[in-house]
């Protein structure tokens, strides 16, 4: 088990869109399991079902990770959405959900981390958040590890 502390009291942030507020709020139940089973230092900081929403939030707040379902049924799609993220923000993790499968290989074109089919399962949803820490653990671009202790900082935190 790692205990992943990003400085300064902060904590890794997830962000879910999903247009139905079933599968949003069944997702959000099994990440907030995972991420409590397992003792990260993370939580959800926000959730919303359409792709107004998201964009506001995501202009004004710094997001770590973003669970977005392709098909929002909205002008806007979750691949158009991973398009203006990456145009200035190349470093969030984006990982996609959505029972469209023929999507798959277009949504890795936005740099994908992952890509989960619905409906959920646990054991998928926890695989992906394992590989997810791991791969921020070993990420010496975005973020530094202090020493041999389970303390990881962002870079843009370190002043000297």
């Amino acid at each position: 088990m790692y205990l992943f502390d990003l400085g300064d009291g902060k904590m890794l942030s997830f962000v879910l869109c999903d247009d139905n507020l079933t599968v949003l709020n069944k997702l959000s139940y099994m990440l907030e399991n995972i991420l409590m089973q397992y003792d990260y230092d993370a939580s959800i900081v926000y959730k919303c079902n359409n792709a107004d929403s998201l964009l506001k939030y995501l202009n004004q707040h710094t997001v770590d990770v973003l669970f977005i379902d392709i098909n929002l049924k909205n002008k806007l799609s979750g691949l158009d959405i991973a398009e203006q993220i990456r145009k200035t923000n190349k470093d969030m993790y984006i990982i996609f959900t959505t029972g469209h499968l023929e999507y798959a290989l277009v949504a890795y074109k936005y740099k994908t981390f992952d890509y989960i089919p619905k409906p959920f399962v646990s054991e998928r949803l926890e695989l992906t958040i394992s590989r997810l820490f791991d791969d921020i653990q070993s990420n010496t671009a975005k973020f530094i590890k202090v020493g041999n202790s389970p303390i990881i900082i962002k870079e843009e935190d370190v002043l000297y």
